[in-house]
């Protein structure tokens, strides 16, 4: 079974982290939930073992205004910068995983979800997954962490199969997005 998945990292664990998984060969998720801790979100991937983790949050070592960030705002895309101070916390938080499940063996690569939502050409993420023919359980997508971490984990499978991936490059990292899906 190979399998993708998608974070939708918050800056606290005290607030939900959405995670979802997907099969990459029966097009399908695995699951849909919320995590805590960095000790819990650790060991879901480490259980799942993802080939590719998308996660929503800059990775970078110290919070700066990057080039990337520049050039995805130069583009129409509302990304924030990591030196605000919800996302300095967030930064460290994600810097910190990034390191944890990359010695996991575990590619990880940055996202964020509205705007590869926006790029996709799809109103919603139930619209992105039914366009892809990704199964999904709707009845899970009861909150936009979950529903954020969905659109990470298509943009993990996208990446993977390399069908649908499209990337902003910055000299100091790559934010991927999704390439407009013809319908």
């Amino acid at each position: 079974m190979v399998i993708v998945s998608g974070l939708d990292l918050a800056g606290s664990s005290k607030r939900c982290s959405g995670y979802v998984s997907i099969d990459i060969d029966y097009r399908k998720t695995l699951d849909m939930l919320c995590l805590y801790g960095d000790n819990e979100i650790v060991r879901k991937i480490d259980i799942d073992r993802p080939i590719v983790l998308a996660i929503d949050a800059p990775i970078i070592e110290k919070p700066i205004v990057r080039d990337v960030d520049r050039k995805a705002i130069s583009q129409g895309y509302r990304v924030l910068p990591p030196t605000l101070r919800g996302m300095a916390i967030l930064t460290q938080r994600a810097w910190n995983l990034y390191n944890i499940v990359r010695r996991l063996g575990i590619e990880v690569i940055e996202t964020h979800p509205k705007s590869a939502l926006k790029s996709s050409g799809f109103r919603s993420v139930i619209e992105l997954a039914d366009g892809l023919g990704i199964e999904i359980d709707r009845n899970s997508i009861s909150n936009k962490d979950i529903a954020d971490a969905l659109i990470c984990s298509i943009v993990a499978y996208c990446y993977y199969t390399r069908e649908c991936i499209d990337v902003i490059r910055g000299s100091d990292g790559c934010i991927y997005i999704l390439k407009l899906y013809k319908k």
